[in-house]
């Protein structure tokens, strides 16, 4: 089969799916304040999006980057109350995330509150297409879509993500197809997710930004939210995620302290690579 004729073949369902979180893991208690999902069958597709009550605090740093209030959800609906529509837009579809253990995860953890099981799917994880077949200078949505022109409306909102991925999404697909990858089979994988069970080590989703610094071993520019509500910025070089006492803490060298310091992961209200 060309590439040619792989492209005029119509694309099977697909869901493209972003959450947005009050922190970083489920495993600490975090939950979804605002869901969206671009369900694609045929020339038919659904929009769907709504902010969701986490009945928790949304913590600084998630607050930083989402721009999502406390005040904002008090009066959204649990997620109790809309996992049926969500299961409904993703049932029969290929599942598309960018990073997707973090927003099954997610959807995983909040479900099982719900007593649903959420069911094997198959998942397409733009995060993963771009780490194994592309070159860019950092793999998080927003730079990623920087890079090929792709205007963002809003970003780290739910649906401008979708609709991000989206377009990413059908960049990656042309390009692909050129290549002679052109079989949504050879980018899937097939995925369940599930609440870790007693005993078992907690995954951490850390953000994009910071995994790709602890991966490469460059600096980081921080802004640092401290337990008194002071902010201060720091230069620091990233060692490894701790859990502790319900929290996930970074432990890293700081430049400012000239020694090696611990922050609260969802106390840092931005980060930025420097090196």
């Amino acid at each position: 089969m060309s590439s040619k004729n792989s492209m005029e073949q119509p694309l099977p369902t697909l869901a493209f799916l972003d959450v947005e979180t009050t922190g970083l893991s489920p495993e600490y208690n975090d939950r979804i304040c605002e869901i969206a999902i671009l369900r694609n069958a045929g020339k038919k597709t659904v929009e769907w999006q709504t902010l969701v009550n986490p009945e928790r605090s949304i913590s600084p740093g998630a607050t930083a980057i989402n721009g999502i209030t406390d005040a904002m959800v008090a009066t959204a609906p649990p997620f109790r109350d809309i996992a049926s529509r969500s299961l409904e837009l993703l049932d029969g579809a290929i599942v598309v995330c960018h990073n997707a253990s973090f927003d099954l995860g997610f959807m995983s953890a909040e479900l099982a509150q719900c007593g649903i099981v959420l069911p094997r799917i198959p998942v397409i994880d733009t995060l993963r297409i771009a780490r194994r077949y592309f070159n860019f200078s950092s793999n998080i949505l927003g730079n990623i879509a920087d890079t090929l022109d792709i205007d963002i409306k809003e970003k780290h909102r739910a649906m401008a993500d979708v609709l991000t991925m989206q377009s990413i999404f059908n960049y990656f697909w042309r390009e692909l197809s050129q290549q002679g990858i052109n079989n949504l089979e050879e980018l899937q994988t097939q995925h369940v997710w599930s609440p870790s069970e007693g005993g078992r080590k907690a995954i951490f989703n850390l953000p994009p930004i910071l995994e790709e610094a602890m991966r490469a071993r460059k600096r980081l520019r921080i802004c640092y939210l401290s337990g008194s509500g002071s902010t201060s910025k720091r230069i620091i070089k990233p060692i490894r995620v701790i859990s502790r006492c319900d929290y996930l803490y970074l432990e890293a060298f700081c430049n400012l302290r000239n020694e090696q310091r611990t922050f609260r992961l969802d106390r840092i209200i931005n980060f930025k690579v420097i090196s």
